[in-house]
């Protein structure tokens, strides 16, 4: 029942969010660290841009004002959280959440899905949390 309703939740995104695409860019432009670089794309001037993206230069670029990071759309940080919970719909688990996520690129994004999913109670009750990534202990 539930990967039912995620599947249909996940499909009613995917047609909110072509219905949406004016809402992302403009999110994207609201935006004054996404602007400020797809400006340095659209200029084809890097030396400006924050280091964090400099090392990625090659593979950014600017398609109908949504800023992409390897063909990846870059959330706004308003939007992140918002992409987050609608992922999460239908309690999936970490897996299937970052399999649908694949479209979109923020950094720490990785982390945010897993810990929604590491932390939500019916995913755990279900057994979803099984396949977390493994993170080798840190060392003192």
């Amino acid at each position: 029942y539930r990967n039912k309703e995620a599947a249909e939740n996940i499909k009613l995104m995917e047609e909110k969010f072509v219905l949406d695409l004016e809402h992302m860019i403009e999110k994207t432009k609201a935006d004054s660290d996404l602007s400020t670089i797809l400006t340095f794309i659209d200029k084809k001037d890097f030396d400006d841009v924050p280091m964090e993206w400099y090392a990625k230069k090659r593979d950014l670029s600017n398609r109908l004002g949504l800023f992409l990071y390897k063909d990846r759309i870059v959330k706004s940080k308003e939007l992140q959280d918002t992409v987050r919970h609608i992922l999460h719909t239908g309690h999936i688990g970490y897996t299937k959440m970052m399999n649908e996520a694949k479209i979109f690129y923020w950094r720490g994004m990785d982390t945010m899905i897993e810990d929604k999913a590491k932390n939500c109670k019916p995913c755990i009750a279900a057994g979803k949390n099984l396949k977390l990534k493994f993170r080798a202990p840190k060392k003192n």
